[in-house]
């Protein structure tokens, strides 16, 4: 139900959590500088995590499935959210990015149902194809100041999204990436 990972613990290995379907306390070591593919994914009562800010890099899916995963804390030096890391995070409500981020690659919050409000942090200038799809709950987006392109099918299904705030000059290209919001 509970772990605490120890300082002296550097790494971890991929899926070594997977599906541990009782975890719901997790603390993570502050030496661990990644998160392994699949490293959580499944552990359905998973509720919150802080991950440490000596983690430079997320591989994909580590938080896959993890539905009751309400509340995450990104640490600073994240630059990127790789391919489908937040998946199926039904319960998270919301997130906030690090500035150092520039880059979600798809499916990264590809139905999380709760998300209600995205802030994106300047460095971003291009949003994957996918990114949001399935985001039922979210209303609103702010788009930063350099967004060039956002990638079709980023907000798809986004059924309740009814506040776009877009502050780049000239507005990013747009493939498709609002299919399916009336």
């Amino acid at each position: 139900k509970s772990i605490v990972i120890p300082d002296s613990v550097k790494s971890i290995s991929i899926c070594a959590f997977a599906h541990c379907t009782s975890l719901k306390d997790v603390v993570l070591s502050n030496s661990l500088t990644k998160l392994q593919t699949q490293l959580f994914e499944g552990c359905t009562s998973l509720e919150s995590i802080v991950i440490p800010n000596s983690v430079t890099e997320i591989r994909p899916h580590a938080f896959g499935s993890c539905t009751s995963l309400k509340s995450v804390k990104l640490p600073e030096s994240l630059e990127v959210i790789p391919e489908a890391t937040f998946a199926r995070c039904e319960a998270l409500a919301n997130i906030e990015f690090p500035e150092s981020l520039y880059e979600i690659e798809r499916f990264a919050f590809n139905g999380c149902k709760s998300l209600r409000k995205i802030v994106l942090p300047q460095k971003i200038t291009r949003l994957a194809p996918g990114v949001f799809p399935g985001c039922t709950s979210l209303v609103e987006i702010v788009i930063p100041e350099g967004m060039t392109e956002l990638g079709g099918g980023s907000f798809d299904g986004c059924t309740n999204l009814t506040d776009i705030y877009c502050y780049s000059e000239e507005p990013p290209l747009i493939y498709r990436a609002f299919d399916g919001i009336s």
